[in-house]
């Protein structure tokens, strides 16, 4: 069976363009919970539950032995800061 990951980076959107900046620090502390398309909890390929990650020193989180399939990814923000605007640009590994 083939398995897959899903990751990223959080940062901080210091100029609110919904776009990661190189000059924009990364986010560490971020709580990122992936969910099926409606929302469900997921199973990994060995059929455990998925836990949220939460970022690390450099807003990097990963979820690790997924079967391959559509997924939803959600964040909360820590306290002080807020969504920055989504599906901006057109770089889907920038915004």
């Amino acid at each position: 069976m083939t398995s897959t990951s899903v990751g990223d980076t959080t940062w901080i959107d210091v100029n609110r363009d919904g776009v990661q900046g190189a000059d924009e620090p990364k986010l560490p502390g971020v709580r990122v919970r992936l969910t099926d398309v409606n929302g469900g909890p997921v199973t990994d390929a060995d059929g455990h539950d998925v836990a949220d990650a939460v970022t690390d020193e450099q807003g990097h989180y990963t979820f690790e032995n997924l079967l391959p399939g559509t997924y939803k990814v959600s964040f909360q923000a820590p306290a002080g800061y807020v969504a920055t605007t989504s599906d901006a640009g057109t770089d889907r590994a920038l915004d």
